[in-house]
């Protein structure tokens, strides 16, 4: 079966306010298409953080967040554990856990993979390009979806299901499920990166 392939556009993303009204996150792609906050299997979005305040409460819902802009920030849990945000390095924790964050300088800009445990299993992972450096990424039949996402600099994907595509920052291409297949990612920029999404679902797709 043929495989959907979506570009996401940075400046076609809308604002929308958080879960707790305490910020701003724009949706990049969602599942099943069109779910609530409440009903989704899994959500990547972006959210801008401006001041320090409570993160929204997700029950039953694995969560990983990336700082992509600003100086960073501190998560706070109210056991006194903490931990420092790194730039483009996924951290993950749970969504019914309390915590608070802390900017260091700023506001930030933030990547967020939410995945409903017993719905979708995920992975998130970085990847660094420097300029004309080429990586193959296999898309297998188990992974039914794979979201790229351009952290920095710009990024050239090639594959014969999706031909061939310029991602600029911030922008996205979602591909759904399907037959394996694989694709090229080159670097256009000196340090480009990438944030790679594979998720499987564990129930019937919708």
């Amino acid at each position: 079966m043929p495989r959907n392939i979506r570009l996401i556009r940075a400046d076609s993303l809308k604002p929308m306010p958080w879960k707790n009204g305490g910020g701003i996150t724009r949706e990049l792609a969602v599942y099943p298409s069109g779910a609530s906050m409440t009903d989704f299997a899994w959500r990547i979005s972006l959210a801008d953080v401006e001041h320090d305040g409570a993160f929204s409460i997700f029950p039953g819902v694995n969560r990983s967040i990336v700082l992509l802009d600003g100086k960073g920030m501190r998560l706070n849990w109210a056991d006194g554990a903490r931990h420092d945000l790194q730039r483009y390095q996924p951290f993950a924790f749970a969504g019914h856990e309390a915590l608070d964050c802390q900017l260091f300088d700023g506001p930030t800009v933030d990547f967020n993979l939410m995945l409903r445990r017993g719905k979708v299993n995920g992975r998130l992972v970085s990847q660094h390009l420097a300029k004309g450096e080429s990586r193959t990424e296999m898309l297998a039949e188990t992974d039914d979806f794979l979201l790229v996402f351009c952290a920095a600099g710009r990024v050239e994907l090639r594959g014969e299901a999706c031909g061939t595509s310029i991602l600029e920052r911030f922008d996205a291409i979602e591909i759904g499920p399907g037959t394996a297949q694989s694709g090229q990612l080159v670097g256009i920029d000196p340090d480009s990166v990438l944030l790679l999404a594979r998720l499987q679902l564990l129930e019937p797709k919708q």
